[in-house]
């Protein structure tokens, strides 16, 4: 392990301690099954991560795109969401392919081939680093119920406390559509859950989960989580990739309904992109 990474799986941030890799892929899973996230350990090397970040640069200085979202909480506070970087860079395109991630997919799900729905680089800039309210990634997505749906959220930058890591709340992936906390059904929402003890008879509990640069974290689409704001003077980067079953279906709902496209169909209409676990 490269010796700044070595010394970040020790210590992250403010004396933060990283929670790191179950060490076997049975209690991956098991983690992943109990919690609805895992660490993934290390996916990218310095010089992938110092290509990645320069695409990103380039292509936000670019201004931004129909997909692209820029949403401010108030004065001074801000982050932004750039949108299917897989189509827009083939530096990109080659990170939501990578092998080793494509693994973990597999080892995670038990599936071996996995859509790529979208994705998006979160970026909090230095000191006016807005924060992204509790959510879930895929709560309305229209798919035939049940789906596998997940996240691979990639670390560009050291996540921390300090610059914006996310909270999770452990389980919340086994709370069904939660309706009654989100907000017009998009699956934003669940206010006042600092004070939340307990939903529906499950036990509410927060926690961080810092990530350094380099690192990959797998969570669930239905597990609810946020991520803070950026106090620091350092960018706040991060690629989440929305990963689906290759073989999940198209079915509309109330929220969304994509044009074209009938109950049933496949997504390659609309997320054409497939990778595939390799086989031993």
């Amino acid at each position: 392990m490269w010796p700044r990474l070595r010394s970040l799986w020790r210590t992250v941030g403010f004396g933060e301690r990283y929670v790191p890799t179950p060490k076997t892929a049975a209690a991956r899973r098991d983690a992943y099954e109990r919690d609805g996230f895992v660490s993934g350990g290390v996916l990218l090397d310095d010089t992938t991560l110092s290509t990645l970040r320069a695409e990103f640069d380039r292509i936000h200085a670019m201004g931004l795109g129909a997909q692209d979202l820029r949403i401010a909480e108030g004065p001074g506070r801000e982050y932004y969401r750039i949108a299917d970087l897989h189509r827009r860079s083939t530096a990109f395109e080659r990170l939501v392919r990578h092998p080793v991630l494509v693994a973990r997919l597999a080892e995670l799900t038990g599936l071996d081939a996995f859509r790529v729905v979208t994705d998006q680089v979160q970026f909090k800039p230095p000191r006016v680093g807005g924060r992204n309210a509790w959510h879930r990634d895929m709560p309305t997505f229209p798919l035939e119920r049940p789906y596998t749906g997940l996240t691979a959220w990639i670390a560009l930058d050291d996540a921390t406390r300090e610059t914006g890591c996310m909270r999770m709340v452990p389980g919340s992936h086994r709370w069904g559509d939660a309706q009654d906390l989100a907000v017009e059904g998009d699956g934003w929402g669940l206010p006042g859950v600092a004070s939340l003890s307990t939903y529906h008879g499950h036990s509410v509990e927060i926690v961080s989960r810092p990530v350094p640069a380099g690192h990959v974290h797998f969570h669930h689409a239905m597990v609810w989580h946020e991520s803070g704001r950026n106090k620091t003077r350092h960018k706040r980067r991060a690629f989440a990739i929305h990963f689906a079953g290759a073989d999940d279906r198209y079915r509309g709902n109330r929220w969304t309904k994509l044009e074209g496209l009938r109950d049933g169909d496949p997504l390659d209409a609309v997320a054409p992109l497939v990778v595939r676990a390799r086989t031993p």
